[in-house]
């Protein structure tokens, strides 16, 4: 965990911590709607989003364990979660072939862009250049440049020749 230098492993039942030679319960799911399946941890280690087998992404602080928001609306499993935009923002995929970008404060779906069904979607964020890559079995690789990219390219445009 970022603000112990702890690892967190996430199993279907519970997410546990790793200190030294010691394993703990971080949290553990109430019921068998509320397993994990994915986390994925800010980039300042102040929240984590949770992706459950019910098909919620669940946004909690770190530490505290509050909830800070909660994602309804995809049809099919979430497969993968990053935040981005400064942690404002959590982009989803799912095995409908989507991935969505969701508000955090407002708790709402800001729109979607259109990637590879599969069931094993994966999505991968590096800040330093604002692009966001997705793979799946469908899709082997799609790169997604926005207009803040230190690429020198503006999203939709192609490279001339």
């Amino acid at each position: 965990m970022p603000m112990d230098g702890s690892l967190l492993v996430v199993t279907e039942k519970a997410l546990c911590k790793i200190e030294g030679m010691s394993v703990s319960v971080y949290q553990e799911a109430e019921s068998a709607a509320d397993h994990f399946y994915h986390v994925a941890i800010d980039s300042r280690g102040e929240q984590m989003a949770i992706i459950r087998t019910n098909r919620l992404v669940e946004i909690r602080s770190i530490p505290g364990e509050e909830t800070i928001a909660l994602f309804r609306g995809h049809v099919r499993m979430p497969n993968d979660c990053q935040f981005l935009d400064n942690d404002l923002t959590i982009a989803t995929t799912c095995e409908d072939g989507l991935i969505r970008f969701w508000d955090i404060a407002s708790e709402r779906e800001m729109g979607a862009i259109v990637t590879g069904k599969s069931q094993n979607n994966r999505i991968h964020y590096f800040e330093d250049s604002d692009i966001l890559l997705s793979t799946s079995a469908a899709t082997p690789m799609d790169l997604w440049v926005t207009s803040r990219s230190q690429t020198g390219f503006v999203a939709g445009q192609t490279e001339k020749k």
